[in-house]
């Protein structure tokens, strides 16, 4: 039986396994590397994807994705927004990852 696919894949194509997809996933990019060069083709690239579809389906989840859209090419390519987009998307990050450890090490399942 073939996965369900996110509404970010159906809509925009990111990866399947992307449930909340950053600024970075949503054009396409990656962080690794990254060229802010490429940012306007991607926002060019995942706007015209969204704008292309009829169907009154997923209408106000497109209009919040063109939205996020937007956001990526203003925050991504400007240096420090994205120093500071990059340093926030890192905290959540050590967050999401403090809480499973601190479940797990409390559990005894990992022994050091």
């Amino acid at each position: 039986m073939a996965e369900r696919k996110t509404r970010f894949n159906e809509l925009l194509g990111t990866p399947n396994d992307i449930r909340d997809p950053d600024l970075y996933q949503l054009l396409g990019l990656v962080r690794v590397g990254f060229d802010p060069a490429s940012v306007d083709a991607a926002y060019r690239t995942q706007m015209s994807r969204l704008q292309n579809i009829r169907s009154p389906k997923h209408k106000s989840f497109i209009e919040y994705l063109k939205g996020e859209l937007r956001r990526a090419r203003t925050e991504l390519t400007n240096e420090q927004r994205r120093a500071g987009y990059d340093a926030e998307v890192l905290e959540e990050r050590r967050k999401q990852l403090t809480m499973i450890l601190e479940v797990v090490l409390s559990d005894g399942v990992l022994s050091t």
